[in-house]
């Protein structure tokens, strides 16, 4: 997880996706946060799965965020709304 931190880190991007991250009985998300210490604002999905565990990191606040199930499906998203300026922009980020 350190090498990504590092990588993403490296490319200054404003806002990351994760997908199939740990699951948090083999990395807990408050070490992931402390990973990803230049983005204060950050949410995962719930409840966590064993594998397929999303997260939306974003150095902009997150006023609002949610998941959402594809019917008949095992595929889902998330999404997360971000405070951008005088703006509200929102992000998806999706997993199978």
């Amino acid at each position: 997880m350190l090498r990504v931190a590092r990588h993403i880190d490296s490319l200054q991007v404003d806002i990351a996706c994760l997908q199939e991250r740990p699951h948090n009985l083999k990395v807990a998300w408050d070490d992931i946060c402390h990973t990803f210490l230049r983005y204060p604002y950050a949410v995962r999905n719930k409840p966590e799965k064993t594998v397929l565990n999303m997260a939306i990191l974003s150095r902009y606040p997150i006023v609002g965020h949610g998941e959402q199930l594809f019917e008949h499906s095992r595929n889902e998203y998330m999404w997360a709304d971000l405070q951008v300026g005088g703006d509200t922009l929102r992000v998806f980020n999706g997993g199978a």
